[in-house]
């Protein structure tokens, strides 16, 4: 007779992301160059590293897609789940900045809702409302869910120290446009350097220099171009907000 485990859903920070331009990457890069990307991702949303070590977390990887779900309550989780939010985000702003180095953008979403992994399937609503977030962003960006947010500003399992603290940290990280959150990786990295005077502006350069290629490489393609004008347009406001005016024409993107 076949005996049938218990299964329930417990709630999870999960965290959805595309890789954009997959296929062209699987096309023109190496089996091992994809392995790294996703490492990348892997190794940045950890919290290892970071505060104490998170327990029960559960990766998956469909081609392009990776998700990450730490628990935050329930019989899996072992460890402190404060400060855990904050470290997702700030995962989030170290992956896409190892991703860009690779000359790889990503969309996502972030959220925190009821999963489950059974028979190595992770399943559940919060993975569903993360899929639509993530399908939701439209730019290479990975926008975090209102809901989720107000959780976190709320419930004090999540602070580390106190409400207005947590507040501070988590705007450290994120940017608000038209009513849509996402983390701002281009501003909130400018501190994770180890030598922010040199390595943040080089970063700057190489992320202008990336913007450029890929206008002139889909120049032709609408669509995709208009991703890249979106970061554009962002990558300047950030220009605008971290650099002295007197140097701000190495770092501006046309338009």
């Amino acid at each position: 007779m076949l005996l049938m485990k218990t299964v329930s859903y417990e709630p999870h920070i999960i965290t959805y992301l595309d890789i954009l331009g997959f296929q062209e990457i699987i096309a023109t890069k190496s089996a091992g160059f994809v392995s790294r990307l996703i490492r990348i991702v892997q190794t940045a949303t950890r919290p290892d590293g970071w505060t104490t070590k998170g327990e029960g977390i559960r990766y998956q990887n469909f081609s392009d897609l990776c998700v990450t779900a730490t628990p935050i309550r329930g019989r899996t989780q072992t460890a402190s789940v404060e400060g855990l939010f904050f470290l997702e985000l700030l995962g989030m702003v170290h992956a896409q900045v190892d991703l860009i180095a690779q000359e790889v953008f990503v969309r996502g979403g972030i959220t925190i809702g009821p999963l489950v992994m059974s028979y190595n399937v992770l399943y559940g609503p919060g993975l569903v409302k993360a899929y639509h977030l993530e399908q939701g962003a439209m730019y290479p960006r990975v926008v975090v869910d209102p809901d989720a947010l107000e959780l976190v500003k709320n419930d004090p399992i999540f602070w580390v120290n106190d409400q207005k603290s947590e507040i501070k940290g988590l705007q450290s990280l994120l940017r608000t446009e038209d009513g849509v959150s996402y983390v701002d990786y281009l501003r909130a990295s400018e501190s994770e350097f180890n030598h922010p005077e040199a390595d943040y502006f080089d970063f700057l350069k190489r992320h202008k220099e990336l913007i450029e290629s890929n206008l002139r490489k889909y120049s032709d393609n609408a669509r995709i171009r208009k991703k890249y004008e979106w970061l554009a347009h962002s990558h300047n406001t950030v220009v605008n907000e971290r650099v002295k005016p007197e140097f701000r024409g190495e770092f501006m993107l046309p338009g």
